[in-house]
C-alpha cells in the first residue's frame, strides 16, 4: 500500500463526490493529536493535550463518562481485547479525535472520528502489529455506523489483498461503510463488482458509488450479467441503479423498445428532464404510445403520470395541447396548471373565434398567464349572460 499519512495529523480535508445525483463526500476539517501505536508513552504534550487542557478537558476520560453501556457491548466481548484496552492510553486518544463537517441540517458539526467498534478494532490490531494499527486508523476515519463485523472484513482484507482494500478507499474518501460495502459486492462477484466500479462518467468521475455498486452486482447474479452490464455501462446518458435494474428485467422482451427510447433520449438531449422520472418508469407510457409520449416530452413533460393524462388530448386536438405547453414553458408564471392542460386545451379550441375576435390576433402575442384570464373571462361572461336571460323569462 501507498505510503499512508500519520493519523490524526493537524489539518484540514475539503472533498467533492457525486453519487446518484448528489454530493457524498464531507467537507471535513479536523485537528487532533499524533497517535502511538506502541507501547511508548510520549514525553511531550502533542497539540491536543494542550488543547484539550486548555478547555479543562482531562486527558484520561472515565470509561462512565463515554457511554459505558454502548463500550461495554464492544469491549466485553473478548475478541483479543480486555477491559483494560478500552481504557488504553490509544482507546482514550482516538476518542477523543473529532472532525467538522456539514449536515443536511447544519453546518459545521463537530463528530467524532471513531466510533466505538472501529477503536476496539485499531486498538485488537495495533496490540499485534502497531504499523498495521496505523493503517487502519487511516482507513477507518469517519467511522460512525461500522459494526465489528464490517471493521473485522476490512482488516482481514487489508492483511491479504492490500490493493483491492486500497483501490476501493482511494477512489472517493470512502467511509469504512461504504468500503464495508464494496468488499461486499466484491465477493458476490469480483468480476461484475470491479467492471462496474470502473464505469466512469464523461468527465471522469465514477458512475457508481458503493451501495449502487452492490445492488447492480447482486442483480446481476439474480437477473444475468450482460443486461446488467449493458445499461450500467450505456454510454448515451447516465441511469440511476434502480433504473438499471428494471431496465434489466424488460430488456428480454423489449430491448429494441428500450434502445430506440434511450436513444431518442440522447439525441435530443432530455436526459436531465428524464432521470428523475427513471427510463424504465416512462418506459409504460412509451410502448402504449410511442409517437405521444416522444412529442410530449419534446415539450417539456417528463412525469409519466402527466403523460397519460395528456396523451387522449393530445391525440385528439394536438395543435391546442401544444398551445398551452409551449406558452406555460415560455411564461415564468406558468399561467396553467398542469393538471388543467388538457382541460385549457379543449377551451382554447372551442372559444378560439372568439379570443381572436378579442385579440385581433388569435393566440399570437399572448402569453400563458393572459391567455387563460381570457378564457376565464369568457366563461364567466357566458354564465353571467346565461343568468341574465332564465332570470329575464
Amino acid at each position: 500500500m501507498n505510503e499512508i499519512q500519520k493519523v490524526g495529523q493537524t489539518g484540514q480535508i475539503s472533498t467533492q463526490a457525486q453519487q446518484n445525483g448528489k454530493s457524498l463526500k464531507p467537507n471535513l476539517k479536523y485537528e487532533a493529536d499524533s497517535v502511538s501505536f506502541s507501547s511508548k508513552k510520549q514525553q511531550s504534550k502533542t497539540i491536543m493535550d494542550k488543547v484539550l487542557g486548555f478547555f479543562g478537558v482531562k486527558k484520561e476520560t472515565n470509561i462512565s463518562s463515554i457511554e459505558a453501556d454502548s463500550v461495554d457491548k464492544v469491549w466485553l466481548s473478548a475478541d483479543g481485547v480486555t477491559s483494560q484496552d478500552a481504557q488504553s492510553e490509544l482507546a482514550q486518544k482516538l476518542r477523543s479525535m473529532t472532525y467538522v463537517t456539514d449536515t443536511k441540517m447544519y453546518d459545521n458539526v463537530t463528530m467524532k472520528m471513531y466510533n466505538e467498534p472501529a477503536i476496539k478494532t485499531i486498538v485488537k490490531y495495533s496490540k499485534q502489529d502497531p504499523e498495521f494499527g496505523e493503517k487502519l486508523a487511516e482507513i477507518f476515519q469517519h467511522a460512525s455506523y461500522s459494526s465489528v463485523e464490517d471493521l473485522e472484513m476490512i482488516a482481514k482484507q487489508l492483511q491479504d489483498t492490500p490493493e483491492l482494500v486500497e483501490k476501493f478507499y482511494a477512489r472517493s474518501f470512502a467511509t469504512p461503510e461504504s468500503l464495508a460495502t464494496f468488499l461486499k459486492a466484491h465477493k458476490i462477484n469480483p468480476d461484475i463488482s470491479m467492471r462496474i466500479f470502473d464505469l466512469a462518467k464523461q468527465d471522469g468521475s465514477p458512475k457508481y458509488y458503493a451501495y449502487d455498486t452492490y445492488s447492480l452486482t447482486e442483480a446481476a447474479t439474480k437477473i444475468g450479467k450482460e443486461p446488467i452490464l449493458k445499461y450500467a455501462g450505456d454510454s448515451r446518458m447516465h441511469l440511476y441503479a434502480d433504473d438499471v435494474i428494471d431496465l434489466a428485467k424488460l430488456d428480454a422482451i423489449n430491448s429494441k423498445e428500450i434502445n430506440d427510447f434511450i436513444e431518442f433520449i440522447s439525441k435530443n438531449n432530455l436526459q436531465d428532464g428524464v432521470r428523475p422520472e427513471r427510463v424504465s418508469k416512462l418506459m409504460e407510457v412509451y410502448l402504449t404510445d410511442s409517437k405521444a409520449t416522444t412529442e410530449l416530452m419534446q415539450k417539456g413533460v417528463f412525469r409519466k403520470h402527466l403523460i397519460s393524462e395528456y396523451t387522449p388530448a393530445y391525440k385528439d386536438i394536438p395543435e391546442f395541447v401544444s398551445l398551452i405547453l409551449d406558452k406555460n414553458k415560455i411564461d415564468s408564471r406558468m399561467g396553467f396548471q398542469v393538471h388543467e392542460v388538457p382541460a385549457y386545451a379543449y377551451k382554447a379550441k372551442q372559444y378560439q373565434k372568439t379570443i381572436g375576435e378579442i385579440t385581433g390576433q388569435g393566440f399570437d402575442g399572448l402569453n400563458a398567464s393572459q391567455l387563460k384570464k381570457i378564457i376565464d373571462t369568457i366563461e364567466q361572461s357566458a354564465k353571467q349572460l346565461d343568468t341574465i336571460l332564465k332570470q329575464a323569462f
